[in-house]
């Protein structure tokens, strides 16, 4: 896994489509297409060798371009993972914890949509990826790098009813055995609407059988309290 310092962009404009580059790891240098940067739209180069992670690198003349900062192209690397990832999915599910025990159960987050779009404008906001179904939001993914979703796009969602995670950027989310795909449950670090509400059946049955047993010694009659005489 690459180092958060060594952290470079893996995805490309490929004949007009954003792609990711491991897609042509099989192809010999000389029959890979051309390919540009999705930031500043110059030419670059795949790097598809054995020993470092994938990426793409810019010409040593260009002006440097935002998307060779770490944390940038973390945050890139992120979205257009899972942008990828849910164009093949119709559901996206989470795993939700009991709030009285360990438990846990598969809670679907958000379902049907029919389009996938990174930083698609809702309103005055653009959320990282947002999911569309009949060109309404059905969701949307924020990934956390370096800033938090604030509570004035927080504000905002919640009064334009859009649902919506946030999700911890980090290489092994998208890289090697430990990547994360669509059939499994994406790992939130914030949820809203944040259902904490949820108890499982064990702790459900546990609190029934406490208060068949409260009221059962609720209904019982006290016993009569026995009457002692002091010796004459």
């Amino acid at each position: 896994m690459a180092a958060q310092h060594d952290i470079q962009l893996r995805w490309a404009v490929i004949e007009d489509q954003l792609r990711e580059i491991s897609d042509f790891a099989h192809l010999a240098p000389s029959k890979r297409p051309a390919a540009s940067c999705p930031i500043c739209n110059r030419d670059v180069t795949m790097k598809l060798g054995e020993i470092r992670a994938y990426h793409i690198a810019h010409q040593p003349s260009d002006v440097l371009c935002v998307a060779t900062n770490p944390e940038t192209a973390l945050h890139l690397n992120m979205k257009f993972y899972i942008a990828k990832q849910l164009r093949r999915a119709n559901k996206l599910f989470a795993e939700e914890q009991c709030r009285n025990c360990n438990n846990t159960r598969l809670q679907v987050l958000f379902s049907d949509w029919d389009d996938v779009q990174v930083e698609h404008a809702v309103g005055i906001f653009r959320p990282d990826v947002l999911l569309l179904a009949n060109g309404h939001p059905a969701g949307a993914i924020e990934v956390l790098v370096t800033h938090k979703v604030d509570e004035k796009k927080a504000k905002y969602y919640e009064l334009h009813d859009v649902r919506w995670i946030e999700v911890v950027g980090n290489v092994s989310f998208y890289e090697g055995a430990t990547a994360w795909t669509a059939d499994k449950p994406i790992p939130i670090h914030r949820n809203h609407p944040d259902n904490q509400g949820w108890k499982c059946p064990d702790c459900l049955e546990r609190e029934e059988e406490e208060k068949a047993a409260q009221e059962r010694r609720r209904q019982q009659p006290e016993h009569k309290k026995a009457t002692s005489f002091a010796p004459r």
